[in-house]
C-alpha cells in the first residue's frame, strides 16, 4: 500500500510530537531531580539517616529511659508533626519518630513504592 502525501505528513507529525513529549518529559525529570538536590542541601534532616537493609530511614531519637515510644505520623505527614509532643514524652521515655517511605526526608526508591513489594 502506498502512502499518500497527507498520510506521510500525519505520520511524521505524530512521530515528531511523541519525540518532543519524550524529550520534554526527560528534561522536566532532570530539572525536578536538580531541584530536589538543592532542597536537600538547603534543608538537611534534623535527625539521622539510618541504613535499614539497603534503605535509608530518617529517624529522630530523644530521651534515654525505658520504655521506648515510637510515634508514627499519619495522613501523609512527616516526623515533624511530633515536634511539640516528642520532647515532652522524652522526659520519661525514649522517643523515636520516623519518616515513612516517600515522606519527609525518607526518599522512596521506585522499586519499593510498588504494591507488589509489600506482598
Amino acid at each position: 500500500m502506498a502512502w499518500s502525501p497527507p498520510s506521510k505528513l500525519l505520520a511524521l507529525l505524530t512521530v515528531a510530537l511523541f519525540g518532543q513529549l519524550l524529550l520534554g518529559s526527560s528534561q522536566e525529570t532532570a530539572q525536578a531531580d536538580a531541584a530536589l538536590l538543592d532542597l536537600r542541601a538547603a534543608y538537611p534532616p534534623p535527625g539521622e539517616m539510618v541504613d535499614m537493609g539497603g534503605y535509608r530511614l530518617h529517624i529522630i531519637s530523644q530521651g534515654c529511659c525505658s520504655p521506648t515510644v515510637v510515634f508514627e505520623a499519619g495522613a501523609g505527614s512527616s516526623s515533624l508533626v511530633w515536634t511539640r509532643v516528642a520532647p515532652e514524652a522524652a522526659g520519661f521515655a525514649r522517643v523515636v519518630t520516623y519518616d515513612r517511605a516517600g515522606l519527609g526526608w525518607r526518599i522512596c526508591q521506585l522499586q519499593e513504592c510498588w504494591c507488589e513489594t509489600f506482598r
